[in-house]
């Protein structure tokens, strides 16, 4: 995204404002990608790296996926889709996303505003379709 208001810092790694395991990379100011801390680590926002839990203050950014729990039942859904032959799964209490099984830094994308990712067509579509998607917003 040309002039990511994430990419407070022009170039290198930024925040990612909507959870604190994930960081934005950023060049002259656009947005690359979004990528996960590794397993069990944090985003430091004064260091622009990922660290342990206790080197991190995350009271401005949600930990969506830093518990070990989240992490093994996203690990499990993948495996389960991986045995229906989707590769996509919707992102962890956020059904508006969704995230490849297959990618190493499991980058959540957003569905078009107004729809949702259906899980059984493995795309966005209409949330009229989705009864299992409980969005609070």
């Amino acid at each position: 995204i040309e002039n990511d208001p994430r990419c407070i810092h022009k170039n290198g790694s930024n925040p990612e404002p909507t959870d604190c395991a994930r960081f934005v990379e950023c060049w002259e100011g656009t947005s690359l990608s979004v990528k996960w801390c590794p397993q069990g680590l944090l985003y430091n926002t004064t260091k622009r790296m990922c660290m342990w839990p206790t080197r991190v203050d995350c009271s401005n950014r949600p930990n969506k996926m830093a518990d070990s729990a989240k992490l093994s039942k996203f690990r499990s859904e993948c495996d389960v889709a991986r045995g229906k032959g989707h590769i996509l799964i919707t992102y962890p209490g956020d059904c508006s996303q969704y995230i490849s099984c297959d990618s190493n830094d499991q980058n959540p994308q957003r569905c078009a505003s107004g729809t949702v990712f259906n899980p059984d067509k493995q795309r966005c579509d209409f949330r009229s379709n989705v009864p299992s998607c409980k969005l609070d917003h």
